[in-house]
């Protein structure tokens, strides 16, 4: 394993992962078939993934004032050694991915729920079949 990668035995391949996205940049993965990331992404030089133990999360530190948002599913397996889980966020591990994210490598698209409406996040990622994707 190359220095500075950190793997989590905890962490199996068959995860999923998942990618909160703006609407135009969603647009822009579906027209151009990839996305190489946010502004945030091309600085640190890695698209940033989420667990669904940490979306939530990712959504109140990065997107609380943000609406018109998605997220993308990934399988974690799918996205083979450019998959790296790397501390984070109060030492969490998170999983970093270390190329452009590709249209081919999405399971599922859904919007984020607005909790004004009765909608959970939970739904969403535990329910990917409710969504749009390649799987489906």
């Amino acid at each position: 394993m190359p220095a500075g990668e950190h793997r989590d035995a905890g962490e199996p391949s068959s995860r999923l992962v998942y990618k909160v996205l703006r609407r135009e940049e969603v647009v822009r993965l579906v027209a151009d078939g990839s996305f190489a990331g946010s502004p945030d992404d091309l600085r640190d030089g890695f698209v940033h993934l989420s667990t669904a133990d940490q979306v939530k999360g990712t959504l109140e530190r990065h997107f609380a004032a943000e609406n018109g948002l998605f997220i993308v599913t990934l399988q974690a397996s799918a996205l083979g050694e450019a998959l790296r889980w790397e501390p984070s966020r109060k030492g969490a591990l998170f999983p970093h991915l270390y190329r452009a994210l590709a249209m081919g490598d999405v399971t599922t698209i859904a919007p984020v729920p607005d909790e004004r409406e009765d909608w959970s996040l939970t739904t969403v990622i535990e329910a990917p079949d409710a969504s749009i994707g390649r799987g489906n």
